[in-house]
């Protein structure tokens, strides 16, 4: 595919992700929009395995560096990020549709949703929109912003640390629009588990092994259950193949915890919005240049001015985020997740 097509597929692809009112109505788009990923994700697949090009000359290109595969990839994301503003029906497909983009072409379409921003409209107008998708039952989500809330009382950092990660591991299993609300919670948690877990100081090594330890042991409850002291750290010894990669993967978690952590200290509301910011979307479920490519979206934007920009977008986005959270999460739901952005 030659530069010229690609920056093509590109545009027709963002035409088609705006204009499409549903992907079930339209079967035309859906099949156009599925040539283009695939055109899009080969692609970029060549780019990724380093495969050169030949221009009309015949000269064969250089293979691609890290810094040109990246800079390609902001240009994509450029181009998507000029279109117009998200409006309510992108929104309600947002957060009531499974994705169907996956690897880059999903990474460039939710970086270019941060630029574009959300169009602002009032409580009715959303409501008009939203209203049908209203929770009817609310306890499970008031049961865990209350425990959510509790969590902040607790004195020793350890364990609220320790009840914290165990939260976060709960799942919901209802509507979509359930596991939108309960998916924005949940990251409210891991922004703040981030937050604790990267904090500088003496014995911090320790206190993480420590995180660690209490969790493999709690994984395996059936052998440590009814262990003394001694008795478990021999046990521990002779699992010590088992404990390593219990904790590298959760080290990949916790990575993924991290990386959310960064992309909302700039971006706040935009982040906790948007489904693709889920922590089952991070880390190990990324490309492999995602964080060298947001490390270099985000320095870049200052430099285009685009800083000041965001801080409007990101109002207007957080005043959308509430008027819809009012109307399916309930006004307790909306004015927790309202809180914790105002002291972000």
């Amino acid at each position: 595919m030659s530069d010229r097509q690609l920056k093509k597929a590109i545009k027709d692809l963002a035409s088609i992700l705006n204009g499409v009112p549903s992907e079930v109505e339209n079967a035309a788009a859906q099949k156009t929009m599925d040539k283009l990923v695939k055109l899009l994700q080969d692609h970029s697949d060549r780019l990724s395995n380093g495969e050169s090009h030949v221009s009309k000359s015949g000269t064969k290109r250089k293979r691609s560096t890290q810094d040109e595969k990246v800079n390609l990839r902001i240009e994509r994301i450029s181009v998507l990020s000029k279109e117009r503003t998200l409006d309510i029906e992108d929104l309600v497909r947002l957060v009531t549709l499974a994705p169907m983009l996956h690897g880059e072409v999903a990474e460039h379409c939710a970086l270019a949703r941060i630029l574009r921003g959300v169009q602002p409209h009032t409580a009715d107008e959303w409501a008009e929109s939203f209203s049908t998708l209203a929770l009817t039952d609310m306890v499970a989500l008031h049961g865990y912003v209350t425990t959510m809330t509790k969590l902040m009382e607790e004195g020793d950092e350890f364990s609220r640390q320790y009840s914290r990660h165990n939260l976060i591991e709960q799942a919901g299993q209802q509507s979509e629009i359930f596991r939108w609300i309960f998916g924005i919670l949940q990251n409210i948690e891991n922004i703040k588990f981030a937050s604790e877990w990267v904090k500088p100081g003496e014995g911090r090594n320790e206190w993480r092994v420590k995180f660690f330890r209490l969790a493999f042991q709690d994984r395996h409850k059936e052998i440590f259950e009814e262990l003394e002291s001694h008795e478990k750290a021999q046990k521990m010894y002779e699992l010590t193949g088992e404990f390593a990669e219990f904790k590298a993967n959760w080290e990949s978690t916790i990575a993924a915890r991290n990386q959310l952590l960064d992309v909302f200290i700039l971006f706040g509301a935009s982040i906790l919005m948007d489904p693709f910011w889920n922590m089952n979307n991070l880390g190990k479920h990324r490309t492999t240049n995602f964080r060298t490519l947001f490390t270099t979206f985000s320095t870049e934007m200052p430099r285009n001015g685009s800083d000041i920009r965001l801080q409007a977008l990101n109002q207007n986005n957080k005043q959308s985020f509430h008027r819809i959270l009012r109307i399916v999460a309930g006004s307790d739901v909306a004015a927790y997740v309202v809180n914790f952005l105002e002291d972000k």
